[in-house]
């Protein structure tokens, strides 16, 4: 009895690891790679995705076709689809040519489907997913900001907007001039007022530190990053470029010759990675030994050989990329 629970934990845990992979990109063919580069599928697939909880599996792409790689890494549905599989309810969908297949648990076909005359002309079938809201209407912030600040606006128009899906903006209208008055952070219900001393810009919600990291101006047009509490997270000074997203900071230092970006500050380990890439944004976030660990997909381009890849790099600056065209 105690060998069996044994081998059930051990099957789990390993399990649970083999969900945590990242795609490693070897001249273009993808595998499976540890957080720390270790190689666990060899590289030999044109696309392969991040582990998918709704289909349990990898998505695999060969030749044009996609497949599905269980969590044991093996491929439990071939390369034979017309677009990544899908779950829809308790079965496996797989699109192909006018047809849909059924896969159940077990992977066993159980159904075919004609496609509906819709559902070919739209190419694919996913359930659609949509965008959560900010949960406030402008004329709430705009009662809200008036119930505050009220008496200062009396004869002055105001115009509320929401601003990436993260914060509204208040604006004043005067004699044919627009004025930025400040921001409402509706995660935290918090209204920001702007003075003589400080100007919010903007603001951006940051899952893995739970508030907000707002771009702020000040006197001489120094650049900085507050959270709303007033805590610095980037000192106020000169940058060329300045901009936060939800996983890292965008920079590049008045001082640094080079007109691009050229430093990604990776907000949940605090590291700084030198700009190497184009298209650098966050992919996913992953379970390292019980903590969050962020994985962001970059373009590597040599324009000298005209070749261009899609890479991943870690929060911590590990590259899961093996590139013979890389300098």
């Amino acid at each position: 009895m105690r060998l069996i629970v044994l081998f059930i934990l051990v099957s789990s845990f390993t399990m649970l690891r083999a969900q945590h992979l990242i795609p490693f990109n070897k001249n273009g063919k993808y595998g499976l790679c540890d957080i720390n580069g270790n190689i666990k599928v060899e590289p030999q697939y044109n696309y392969l995705s991040f582990f998918n909880e709704k289909v349990k599996g990898y998505s695999i792409e060969s030749e044009g076709l996609f497949g599905l790689m269980g969590v044991n890494l093996q491929v439990v549905i071939p390369p034979m689809a017309d677009q990544p599989i899908f779950a829809s309810g308790d079965h496996l969908i797989v699109k192909k040519g006018n047809e849909l297949i059924y896969y159940d648990n077990d992977y066993k076909e159980v159904e075919r489907r004609e496609l509906n005359p819709v559902g070919q002309e739209s190419g694919l079938v996913y359930p659609a997913e949509y965008p959560s809201q900010l949960g406030y209407t402008r004329e709430e912030v705009l009662e809200l900001f008036k119930e505050k600040y009220g008496n200062v606006y009396k004869s002055v128009r105001l115009n509320v907007f929401s601003a990436n899906s993260a914060y509204f903006q208040i604006e004043s209208l005067s004699e044919g001039t627009r004025k930025n008055e400040g921001l409402f952070l509706p995660k935290t219900k918090t209204l920001l007022r702007n003075d003589e001393q400080i100007s919010y810009q903007s603001a951006v919600w940051i899952p893995s530190k739970n508030c907000y990291y707002i771009s702020i101006t000040q006197a001489g047009n120094n650049k900085g990053i507050i959270t709303e509490a007033g805590q610095t997270v980037f000192e106020p000074k000169q940058y060329t470029y300045l901009a936060v997203m939800p996983q890292f900071i965008a920079y590049t230092e008045s001082e640094t010759a080079a007109k691009t970006i050229a430093y990604y500050y990776i907000i949940h380990s605090g590291k700084s990675l030198k700009n190497e890439f184009s298209n650098f944004r966050h992919s996913t976030t992953l379970s390292n030994q019980g903590k969050e660990f962020e994985v962001f997909t970059a373009v590597i381009e040599n324009p000298d050989l005209h070749q261009t890849e899609q890479v991943y790099i870690g929060e911590n600056g590990m590259k899961y990329y093996d590139l013979d065209f890389v300098k």
